[in-house]
């Protein structure tokens, strides 16, 4: 019920008569409540249990990065609050989204999983200007999905929650600590994947559809095929980060990445000779995440990173700014 009331307030004006579509619908539930949303809180109580085992340290000195995640925290409250007086229920949204774009980015910028290695105390910092900007988050959305914000806050272990939280408790930055552990439960938002259409039995249908494919086959020899538009929707693109990258000893071309898309996922890439194992880490690429599984050299690679060759060699495919891992490419 949550996801779709979701969907209602953030595409249709309030007042206006608005489009539906079944499209639409999983198009913008996977994108803002399962890749967004589902995926800066999966990570982030991840990393507080991790490095913390649960429990939310106390904050160091904060530096540029925190103090403008803060500001833009801070003003998010302010500028809810105008819009929802006004029945911008949709804007209002947009402008939650836009904070919690800002905060996933925040979390690649700043890496805590490299922090974690060198400087506990600017783990810290950083793990509680994500936390505040959850625990903020959690509060505004409550109006629109009241049972999956009060699950948040309650995996932020927060005292407050629900109704119980107010505006002035949001304007106020470090307003509320953990009242317990923070625990990590099944995702909020899981992603929806729209069923394949069933083959119509009809013959004269099974003639049309048939026709295409025999005439696309007949290409000039070593030209590819050409694909459907519906063909080329089953890919999941996927803005990933490399977070860790590992040659394989066994293999002459094999390195062993972890690659960061909202999820951890390992994938086994041919990269040995064109990138050293140091100039990958921290690079973004495109990943294809729905190749099924495939074993190799003793590893299960799960997704594959793109890349393009040339005469100077193997070059992998990035965007051409920062962007926020896990991103769906379309």
């Amino acid at each position: 019920l949550d996801a779709f009331r979701y969907f209602l307030l953030r595409e249709m004006v309030f007042g206006l008569d608005s489009e539906f579509s079944e499209e639409a619908l999983v198009s913008r539930l996977n994108a803002d409540l399962a890749n967004d949303l589902g995926n800066l809180v999966s990570r982030s109580l991840t990393m507080v249990q991790k490095y913390f085992k649960g429990n939310l340290p106390d904050s160091g000195k904060s530096h540029a990065p925190d103090e403008a995640l803060k500001r833009s925290a801070l003003e998010l409250v302010d500028t809810y609050g105008d819009l929802m007086k006004d029945l911008g229920l949709h804007k209002a949204l947009m402008a939650v989204w836009e904070v919690i774009a800002r905060v996933n980015k925040y979390i690649d910028e700043m890496a805590p999983w490299v922090l974690a290695k060198s400087d506990t105390e600017r783990l810290s910092t950083v793990i509680c200007h994500i936390f505040e900007t959850l625990r903020i988050v959690a509060g505004l959305l409550w109006p629109f999905i009241p049972e999956s914000a009060e699950k948040i806050q309650s995996q932020l272990g927060l005292p407050k929650q629900g109704k119980e939280v107010t505006l002035q408790d949001l304007r106020t930055w470090g307003a509320e600590r953990p009242a317990r552990t923070m625990t990590k439960a099944p995702s909020l938002f899981p992603r929806i994947e729209k069923q394949k259409e069933e083959p119509s039995a009809t013959p004269m249908t099974r003639e049309k559809k048939s026709s295409p494919s025999k005439d696309r086959d007949k290409g000039p020899s070593g030209e590819p095929s050409l694909i459907s538009y519906e063909d080329f929707q089953k890919m999941d693109l996927r803005i990933g980060v490399i977070r860790a990258a590992e040659a394989i000893p066994e293999s002459k071309k094999l390195i062993q990445l972890t690659v960061d898309i909202g999820e951890e996922r390992t994938v086994v890439a041919g990269l040995k000779g064109h990138y050293t194992e140091e100039a990958l880490i921290g690079k973004e690429v495109l990943l294809v995440a729905n190749l099924k599984p495939a074993t190799l050299m003793g590893v299960e690679s799960r997704g594959m990173v793109l890349a393009a060759t040339d005469r100077s060699g193997l070059h992998l495919l990035v965007p051409d700014t920062e962007t926020v891992a896990g991103s769906r490419v379309k």
